[in-house]
């Protein structure tokens, strides 16, 4: 397994956060032009599970880090 430092993960996170946001902008644009549109809820599908993604994944991020501080912490004070 491929082990990325925690900077060029977040970072890498941020970005695909970051991108997906006009994808949803441009579903609800082409909603607001035509309700009809495939091409709008294609991308305002496409858009909100990859925000919903994006939202797990920090979610796991964050415990992942506390737990890993957690377990140095303990290793630091046994020694």
């Amino acid at each position: 397994m491929v082990k990325l430092s925690p900077k060029i993960l977040i970072f890498s996170i941020i970005l695909v956060f970051v991108s997906s946001i006009p994808m949803v902008v441009l579903g609800i644009y082409y909603l607001i032009r035509d309700r009809t549109s495939l091409w709008g809820y294609v991308f305002l599908f496409i858009g909100l599970i990859i925000l919903a993604i994006m939202i797990i994944l920090l979610f796991q991020l964050g415990t992942y880090t506390r737990f890993a501080g957690e377990v140095l912490e303990e290793e630091l004070t046994e020694e």
